[in-house]
């Protein structure tokens, strides 16, 4: 059985938000890692990054309008 992401949930596992985004796993997981994308940590110890989803959308909204209008 195949597990799916409640795609209402604001924090996401970075694979659901690869999902949800259409961005690699990778590309998400070194976000994460280096403090550019929202995260918290779910738990103690060697728990599962979660993804504030909705600001992490919204960043990628202002980087891309960014890009359009060429203020980068």
């Amino acid at each position: 059985m195949r597990r799916t992401a409640d795609t209402n949930a604001p924090y996401q596992t970075i694979d659901n938000t690869a999902r949800i985004t259409g961005l690699s796993r990778d590309f998400i997981r070194r976000g994460v890692k280096a403090g550019r994308i929202p995260f918290i940590r779910g738990g103690s110890g060697n728990s599962a990054y979660m993804v504030n989803v909705p600001l992490f959308l919204r960043q990628l909204e202002a980087e891309a309008t960014a890009n359009a209008t060429g203020a980068v």
